[in-house]
């Protein structure tokens, strides 16, 4: 008898062999089948096979498979035997585990050597990384998808893919080719969710290994066979990493007057913006792990960008006596440099532009 635990599965791939005879295949002899219902796998010896031989060893078998998981649930199964008029025996108690995807993604940063830093997410908080910073107008900005594999798997996978998907957020971000998007690996602690920090400069690069292809705003990363084949029987889990860099393109490329334009403000004014246009979606980036048939989403952080004010001189002429070369009153007040701060996207609004910005910006620092 098979208990699921609430997990869906079917049977098939029936044996049944007499050992003690060089496994010489009795399946005919029996009646064999799967009642869903009472979750009962049976054999049964046909009436006209007559009594069972004594001193011989029968092997019953047959393989479960389930589907699409929702969490890590175990699967038991308990079996009994009776042979002829012998009373029946208890054959025990066995079980296995199921395992699902459980991906994560998140907006990164170069860091002062300029390399990704790559983070990870398994709480799905959207507050790791970049996420939810700002970014001005050509800033460097990465997004990665984790994944994970679990060790101990009896067959290899099948498929394994993950995608990258940033439409929601083609208004700020737009990616490099191909052929710079990475896959890293890394011996994990749990296949239940990312733990690898700062993959891309602690793993592997396993990019050779997968077949990368991007179409519009969608990067999808597929393993190749010689992959699958090695990671059935892991001793460790693995985490897997796909790293896709870009930068940040405003208004698809239009820039900053188109941003103005679109949320409906003056041709020199500020503004910190995290939706595409001013009636638009957020800017988020999503992505999934699929493994066989079964695909999980990730989360969906957001990045946010911001547009800095013009600055204008402004000659009074009330003051005739104004040299050549000499400044006039500026129409706002000079704002002192700062770091892009942790949290808020309206605080850096507010603090990052110097006070001779001119529709520019100041990259971060």
């Amino acid at each position: 008898m098979i208990e699921p635990n609430g997990v869906d599965y079917t049977v098939d791939g029936f044996t049944l062999v007499d050992a003690t005879d060089n496994n010489r295949d009795v399946s005919n002899e029996f009646e064999i089948g799967w009642d869903r219902a009472s979750n009962t796998v049976s054999a049964v010896r046909s009436a006209d096979k007559g009594m069972m031989p004594f001193d011989h060893e029968y092997v019953f078998g047959f393989d479960v498979t389930v589907s699409l998981p929702s969490d890590y649930q175990n699967i038991s199964d308990h079996a009994w035997g009776k042979w002829n008029q012998l009373p029946e025996a208890d054959a025990g108690e066995r079980e296995f585990d199921t395992w699902r995807p459980n991906p994560d993604k998140s907006w990164i940063m170069l860091d002062t050597n300029g390399k990704w830093q790559a983070v990870i997410d398994p709480d799905r908080t959207n507050q790791t990384g970049g996420d939810g910073k700002v970014f001005l107008d050509g800033d460097r900005v990465a997004s990665v998808v984790n994944g994970t594999v679990p060790a101990n798997l009896i067959q290899a996978p099948q498929t394994l893919t993950l995608v990258d998907d940033w439409t929601a957020a083609d208004y700020l971000f737009d990616a490099d080719e191909a052929a710079n998007v990475r896959v890293y690996e890394a011996d994990a602690g749990t296949d239940r969710a990312s733990s690898v920090s700062d993959i891309a400069n602690r793993g592997r690069d396993i990019t050779d290994q997968w077949d990368i292809t991007i179409d519009g705003t969608v990067v999808t990363a597929t393993t190749k066979a010689s992959y699958l084949t090695g990671l059935k029987d892991l001793e460790k889990a693995r985490q897997i990493t796909m790293l896709v860099p870009g930068r940040a393109n405003y208004a698809n490329g239009a820039g900053a007057g188109q941003v103005r334009d679109d949320f409906g403000i003056e041709a020199d004014d500020e503004i910190t913006f995290c939706t595409a246009g001013k009636n638009g979606a957020e800017l988020t980036n999503a992505g999934s792990q699929t493994i066989n048939t079964h695909t999980v989403e990730t989360n969906e952080p957001k990045v946010c960008g911001y547009v800095p004010p013009v600055v204008k001189d402004v000659v009074g002429e009330s003051n005739p006596r104004r040299q050549p070369g000499q400044r006039g009153r500026q129409d706002r007040l000079p704002r002192p440099a700062s770091r892009i701060p942790s949290g808020d996207p309206a605080a850096f609004a507010r603090q990052s532009c110097l006070h001779h910005c001119r529709g520019g910006g100041h990259r971060h620092v």
